[in-house]
């Protein structure tokens, strides 16, 4: 791990940690919204990707630092 917990910390914290977190979640229910609509339920395979980048995201969003550290 290159960075502190406390950096970490800061880091969501900080403007940018802020702006990203707020577009992380505006993504989330893009794809959300996205894969809803009709034309993507009837395909399987798309619904399954929208709901992988879903949940990449939701991981992002509730990550911590012990999290980060275990991370490869």
């Amino acid at each position: 791990m290159e960075c502190s917990e406390e950096e970490f910390e800061n880091w969501w914290d900080s403007p940018i940690g802020v702006e990203v977190r707020k577009w992380l979640k505006k993504r989330i229910i893009a794809l959300s919204n996205e894969a809803l609509t009709l034309p993507v339920v009837e395909k399987q395979v798309t619904t399954a990707t929208y709901l992988g980048r879903k949940l990449e995201l939701e991981f992002l969003l509730e990550l911590d630092f012990k999290k980060l550290a275990e991370e490869p």
